[in-house]
C-alpha cells in the first residue's frame, strides 16, 4: 500500500545559479554515485572525491564547484551526472510516521525571489530521508503547524504565540521574549563558533553581519519591531513552516522548539536588515545552520530551554 503524500505547497522555485546550495552541506552518495563521480574526477586529474561515501568537501566547498559557482559535472556532463540528491535541491522529500511529505528547502539563499511566485517544481520523485517522532511530539508538531498556517500569521504574532504571551500591539514582540533571544544569540557567540570551516564561505558570508549586529545589542535597549514589510513577513513564516513540516533539524526533536529557532532567527536578521535581499539570504542561513551541530550545541543543548526561552518558565 502506497503511504500518504503530503505537499507543502505549492512547490515553487526558480533557481538563480548562485551556487550555494554547494557550499557547507553533505552530499551523501549510493555506490553508483560514488563509482561516477570519482570516473569524472578521474578524467579531469582531480584527487578522489569521495570519502565514506559522501562528497569530500574542503573548508565547506565541493569539490566539483568551479569559481563561477557552479557544478563542474552539470556544466560539463550534463544534470544526470550529478548526485541524485544535487539533482533535486532544493525539493526535500521526507519519510514521517504519517506518510511522506514534500516542500522546498528554505536554505536557498536565492529562495526569497521565487518562494510565492516561481514555476511549480515536480514534487513526486527524488530521494526520501526517514525522519520520525515519537507520538506525543507528533501531536505537538500538528499544533505548530496548524499555528503556522493561520491566515495573517507575523513573526511578532507567532512569538507571542511560542511566548504564551498577549501581543502588547498587533504584530509586536514579547518584550521579555525579545530580551531573552538576544541574551542567548550573545550568550552563544555564534559569530565565533559559524567559522567558515565549519559553516562554509557562503553561508559565513551572508549570516556573519546579522550574527555580529545581534551580539553587539544592548538587551535592555532593543531596536523597535515590527520593522519588515507584509511580504517578508509571510516569507519568514513560510520559512519556519517549512522547517518544522520538513523536519529539518532532526537534532531538536521538539517540533515548538524548532519554531523558537526560526522566529529568533527571523528577528535576528530583519532588525540588521530587513531589505527584501538582505533578510532573504540571511534568513536562508539562518535556516541551513539551524541543522548544524556547533549551532544546536550553542543554542539549543537542551530543547527544551528554547520553551523555557519562549515562555521564561
Amino acid at each position: 500500500m502506497s503511504q500518504p503524500f503530503h505537499v507543502l505547497g505549492p512547490v515553487r522555485h526558480a533557481c538563480t545559479g548562485c551556487g550555494g546550495c554547494c557550499h557547507g552541506v553533505v552530499v551523501f552518495l549510493n555506490l553508483e554515485e560514488a563509482a561516477r563521480v570519482r570516473g569524472f574526477a578521474a578524467a579531469a586529474g582531480q584527487p578522489d572525491p569521495v570519502v565514506d561515501r559522501r562528497l569530500a568537501f574542503a573548508d565547506g566547498l565541493c569539490p566539483f564547484q568551479g569559481e563561477d559557482e557552479l557544478c563542474r559535472l552539470h556544466t560539463q556532463h550534463g544534470l544526470e551526472a550529478k548526485p541524485l540528491l544535487c539533482q533535486q535541491y532544493p525539493l526535500v522529500l521526507t519519510r514521517t510516521e504519517q506518510g511522506l511529505r514534500a516542500g522546498v528547502d528554505p536554505g536557498c539563499y536565492d529562495g526569497w525571489k521565487s518562494w510565492d511566485e516561481g514555476p511549480l517544481l515536480d514534487a513526486r520523485s527524488g530521494a526520501v530521508e526517514p525522519r520520525k517522532l515519537s507520538p506525543k511530539a507528533a501531536r505537538h508538531e500538528d499544533k505548530v503547524l496548524d499555528l503556522l498556517q493561520l491566515e495573517g500569521l507575523t513573526v511578532g504574532r507567532l512569538a507571542c504565540f511560542l511566548a504564551d504571551e498577549p501581543a502588547a500591539q498587533p504584530a509586536a514582540l514579547p518584550a521579555a521574549f525579545a530580551r531573552r533571544l538576544v541574551e542567548r544569540v550573545i550568550a552563544a557567540g555564534l559569530s565565533t563558533r559559524m567559522s567558515p570551516q565549519v559553516s562554509g564561505v557562503m553561508l559565513h558570508r551572508v549570516l556573519s553581519p546579522a550574527l555580529q549586529a545581534a551580539e553587539a545589542l544592548d538587551p535592555s535597549a532593543l531596536p523597535p519591531w515590527p520593522v519588515l514589510g507584509p511580504r517578508e513577513e509571510a516569507f519568514a513564516v513560510s520559512m519556519i513552516r517549512r522547517m518544522v513540516f520538513l523536519r529539518l533539524v532532526p537534532g531538536v526533536a521538539v517540533p515548538p522548539a524548532v519554531a523558537v529557532l526560526g522566529v529568533i532567527g527571523a528577528v535576528v536578521c530583519a532588525w540588521h536588515d530587513p531589505s527584501p535581499q538582505a533578510f532573504g539570504r540571511a534568513l536562508a542561513g539562518w535556516c541551513r545552520v539551524m541543522r548544524a551541530p556547533a549551532f544546536l550545541d550553542a543554542m539549543a543543548p537542551d530543547p527544551a530551554s528554547l520553551i523555557n526561552l519562549a515562555t521564561g518558565r
